[in-house]
């Protein structure tokens, strides 16, 4: 984790996390700088195997991987950001509170 969101001349920012709790921690500091999740991945890194999606649990410690962009004021910008925040709640690294109360920044309310 860093300060990468502050930096006016990036758009994007691929960031990995050893735990939710780090990747939690991550999105919400970028979101106060302006910043949303596009895409997340968890990925097991097994020893001497590259990283692949994880499908069902095993072998290996997992890894929470986010690409943030920019926020912008579109409307598709807004759903593409809440599908995400969407995939982060079903994978546990945000709760249904923090879901439901990015949803509405995102939504205006």
């Amino acid at each position: 984790m860093g300060d990468w969101y502050k930096d006016k001349k990036r758009s994007t920012y691929l960031g990995t996390y050893d735990s939710d709790k780090d990747a939690r921690e991550e999105t919400e500091d970028a979101a106060k700088h302006g910043w949303i999740p596009q895409s997340t991945a968890a990925v097991r890194a097994s020893r001497g195997m590259t990283a692949h999606i994880i499908k069902p649990l095993g072998h290996g410690k997992v890894k929470v991987t986010i690409t943030f962009v920019r926020a912008a004021s579109d409307p598709a910008s807004a759903a593409a950001a809440l599908k995400t925040y969407a995939e982060l709640r079903d994978s546990g690294v945000i709760s249904e509170k923090e879901f439901n109360e990015k949803r509405k920044q995102l939504m205006g309310k």
